[in-house]
C-alpha cells in the first residue's frame, strides 16, 4: 500500500487545489499529523468531507503503485529525482547540471537518446560531472503529469 502523503496531495488536486495544498504542506512540515493536515486542508479551502473521504480511500493506490514502481525501476530511489525527456537527473543538483542535460538533448535535435545501461550515465557527449550527478535515459511514464 502506498504511503498516505501522496493521497493527500491527489485528494487536494481533485478539488483543483493541489498547489495551494503543496505550498501549505511545504511551509508547515513540522506538523504533518492527521490533525495538522486537516488544518492545512481547511486553510487551502478544501471541501473537508470530500477531502477526508478521498484521502482515506484507496482510489489513488493503483496510480501511486505504478508511479512508485516506475521510479524504482528507472533508478529514482529518492527525492529529488527529475526526468528531462526521459533522462534521469538524481539528487539535488546545481542548475548547471540541468543545463548540461538540456543543452545536449537540444543539440541532438530529436534524435533518440540511447537507452540506459545497467549503470547510470550522462547523455551522449556530456561533460563529466561530479560523481554525485547521475543521469540515465528511461522511457517516459505512461502516467505523465502526476506530481506528488
Amino acid at each position: 500500500m502506498p504511503p498516505p502523503r501522496p493521497r493527500r496531495s491527489l485528494a487536494a488536486k481533485d478539488q483543483g487545489k493541489f498547489w495551494e495544498m503543496h505550498d501549505l504542506l511545504f511551509e508547515n512540515q513540522k506538523d504533518l499529523s492527521d490533525d495538522g493536515i486537516r488544518k492545512l486542508a481547511k486553510q487551502a479551502g478544501l471541501n473537508m468531507a470530500r477531502f477526508e473521504k478521498d484521502w482515506k480511500s484507496t482510489k489513488y493506490d493503483t496510480l501511486l503503485v505504478e508511479d512508485i514502481n516506475f521510479a524504482k525501476g528507472h533508478g529514482a530511489s529518492g527525492t529529488p529525482a527529475f526526468f528531462i525527456n526521459g533522462v534521469l537527473v538524481s539528487g539535488a543538483q546545481p542548475v548547471d547540471n540541468f543545463k548540461v542535460v538540456i543543452d545536449k538533448l537540444l543539440a541532438m535535435k530529436g534524435q533518440p537518446v540511447p537507452k540506459a545501461e545497467s549503470k547510470p550515465q550522462a547523455p551522449p557527449s556530456a561533460p563529466v560531472a561530479p560523481a554525485k550527478n547521475r543521469t540515465r535515459r528511461v522511457q517516459p511514464p505512461k502516467n505523465q503529469g502526476h506530481i506528488f
